[in-house]
């Protein structure tokens, strides 16, 4: 016994939007504060060291500027 088309059209429907559901939470941020995980590279900027290897990379690059 095949199915009817309606109950076929309506499982296919039903199975075809289960991958799109979204969560609706929202998020607030606060302006200027990282609430995420501490940034290693953040205490690496603090030195000289990186900073002038940076500045290096950006003259070799824009030459024009």
């Amino acid at each position: 016994m095949m199915p009817k088309p309606a109950i076929l059209a309506f499982w296919l429907a039903v199975s075809s939007l289960c991958g799109c559901y979204e969560s609706v939470g929202v998020t607030w941020y606060e302006p200027g504060v990282y609430k995420g995980a501490p940034d290693p590279l953040l205490q690496r900027l603090k030195g000289d060291e990186l900073n002038r290897q940076l500045a290096e990379r950006i003259d070799q690059v824009q030459t024009d500027r």
